[in-house]
């Protein structure tokens, strides 16, 4: 039930602030917060190694590619297995007006994130360490992690969880055929249709513009590139094809969008 929570917490994005995104590589033995609580909450994505999350109540142990939740207000201790190798991590930390229980922990959200959850981290680092950093642009590319986590969020059939995590990745990476999508996951058309719309609410095709969508917006934001540019780049049909799926997604044309970031 308490996954359930912070997945619904996530989905909420209720007025999340970013306050420190971090690439770490840890030396010593442990890091502590059993005598003071966590200041603020995290989301972890651990890249190389392994670490045991001690609590009151729970060992929770990950390993490299598992995405963790760290609430805000709990008391744990973080075990470096260093005896294992190296321990990287990416670390994001948040705040918000908004409490979960204060009996929470750690959580593990997914396993085995897929390169794109790792890209949303490193971007965010980067903005974050650029000498055009802004606030906005750091809570831009915060609320696509959250959308990239809680898409890829586990259900409870792992075959399913496993099918979907799959046909995502082929949507995001390439543009072969959801005909295509269905054979190299081992299942009908119709089945990946019902399998996204039973586990995302939404249907291949939409999530796939829906992801082209969202690259569109950042690259509007953050490249000199015209916007037929990017109807190119994305593989929309044409440019009108694609200022339509954007202004019925975002509200506005992508010329509006790019003004408004002007401003």
């Amino acid at each position: 039930m308490y996954k359930k929570e912070v997945f619904e917490f996530l989905a909420s994005g209720n007025n999340f602030i970013p306050t420190k995104i971090l690439k770490q590589y840890w030396k010593r033995n442990s890091f502590s917060y059993m005598t003071t609580p966590r200041p603020d909450f995290g989301i972890m994505l651990l890249l190389k190694g392994q670490i045991n999350f001690i609590s009151k109540n729970q060992t929770l142990s990950v390993k490299a590619g598992d995405i963790i939740f760290l609430p805000k207000g709990c008391f744990y201790e973080a075990v470096f297995l260093l005896k294992e190798g190296d321990v990287e991590n990416y670390l994001v930390n948040f705040d918000t007006e908004y409490a979960l229980p204060p009996t929470c922990a750690p959580v593990k959200l997914f396993e085995s994130a897929t390169h794109a959850c790792e890209s949303f981290f490193k971007e965010m680092l980067d903005e974050h360490l650029s000498p055009d950093h802004t606030i906005l642009g750091s809570m831009g590319r915060f609320y696509l992690l959250l959308n990239s986590i809680v898409n890829f969020q586990p259900f409870q059939n792992q075959n399913n969880n496993n099918l979907t995590s799959k046909a995502c990745e082929l949507l995001q990476k390439s543009e072969i055929s959801i005909p295509d999508i269905a054979k190299e996951c081992c299942i009908s058309e119709s089945g990946l249709r019902r399998l996204f719309r039973d586990t995302l609410g939404t249907s291949p095709l939409k999530y796939r513009n829906e992801f082209k969508l969202k690259q569109a917006a950042y690259m509007l934001e953050a490249t000199d590139l015209s916007v037929s540019q990017i109807a190119d780049e994305l593989h929309f049909f044409d440019t009108a094809h694609f200022c339509k799926l954007f202004k019925s997604y975002f509200g506005i044309t992508p010329k509006q969008y790019i003004q408004n970031k002007k401003l």
